[in-house]
């Protein structure tokens, strides 16, 4: 069974929402480059994202809100707003009652919206989606994408329904040299690498037994990667079952559907997810890939309380197949 959304604010509320913490995606740095998930299924729910620039001067942001809805192949909406000298601009994306969600922000210029639909004025986007992840970088004023280190990011849920607000970190990733188009590469030379794996601990689940939180940024608008995921959990006794899950762009993922096993196991362990080799159709050919991710881990404590925390990372670098160009966002804006 799927974990409401509802329910999981509840548990983000009670330990606080970790973002990613290892050395690849350090949220405590300043980035070039963050990412933003949000989540408005449910009637009620909207999310409070915070951007700022620490610039000593102005700064042009490219946003680009990826659609994370199941069957909406990561379409992606375009757009740039400036930023002055330590200026910090607060994005609102809340339910449409029309389906997917409204988007509203302020910022000195607003220009570039691309990727319909929209509203016709600055500052309110009509997206379809009702899930998925915002992503921001940082480029000057011709358009071009730049590495400057000058963004840090936070978003919060309000839940208004059942009066509960929690805030979190958005994921950052540092910049080293771009070269400055739309096609953000993750390879320790544009950005900072993804995780080769990743691995969370888990307790014993009383009414539930819990929900991964996984997206990816590994994408082409339009041309999504499946995401395939190898899973090795294990109990407190060191025995463990090897499983899987697959997804695209950016999924809640009950323990349940990785494997019934481990959503009825009674014990402590941990997983350990490495991504898998999958077939990707990208515009120009088909080719094998492994896709990488990040996920957060959301459960239920033993005798009440609710727990979040995101899924610990491998320090190696992720590794592309040969031939494969590596993990990188292709917006084409």
């Amino acid at each position: 069974m799927r974990v409401a959304m509802k329910t999981l604010l509840v548990a983000m509320v009670a330990v606080g929402f970790a973002g990613t913490a290892a050395a690849q995606l350090n949220i405590n740095e300043m980035a070039s480059g963050v990412a933003i998930p949000y989540v408005t299924e449910e009637d009620g729910l909207s999310m409070q994202m915070v951007v700022t620039n620490t610039a000593s001067g102005s700064r042009r942001l490219h946003f680009d809100l990826i659609n994370g809805d199941p069957g909406e192949n990561c379409e992606s909406q375009s757009w740039y707003c400036t930023l002055t000298a330590r200026e910090t601009v607060q994005i609102s994306v809340v339910n449409n009652t029309a389906g997917g969600s409204i988007v509203n922000f302020e910022c000195d210029e607003v220009e570039g919206l691309a990727g319909p639909p929209y509203a016709g004025n600055d500052g309110l986007i009509l997206t379809d989606s009702e899930r998925g992840v915002l992503w921001v970088t940082v480029e000057d004023a011709l358009g071009t994408t730049v590495s400057e280190n000058v963004l840090f990011a936070d978003w919060t849920a309000v839940d208004i329904g059942n009066a509960v607000a929690v805030s979190a970190p958005a994921a950052g990733f540092q910049g080293v040299t771009n070269d400055g188009d739309k096609d953000y590469q993750f390879d320790g030379i544009e950005y900072a690498n993804f995780p080769d794996s990743l691995a969370t601990n888990y307790l014993p689940p009383t009414q539930y037994p819990g929900t991964l939180l996984v997206f990816t940024l590994d994408l082409t608008p339009g041309f999504p990667a499946p995401v395939r995921a190898n899973v090795l959990w294990y109990d407190d006794d060191e025995v463990f079952e090897d499983d899987r899950f697959t997804f695209e762009c950016f999924d809640l993922i009950d323990y349940w559907e990785i494997a019934p096993g481990l959503g009825a196991l009674w014990t402590a362990g941990h997983m350990e997810m490495v991504p898998a080799v999958t077939q990707y159709a990208p515009p120009h050919g088909d080719f094998s890939r492994r896709v990488p991710f990040l996920c957060y881990n959301i459960q239920e404590a033993p005798g009440g309380g609710m727990t979040a925390r995101a899924c610990a990372q491998s320090v190696a670098r992720f590794v592309p197949l040969p031939g494969d160009t590596g993990p990188h966002l292709d917006t084409g804006f």
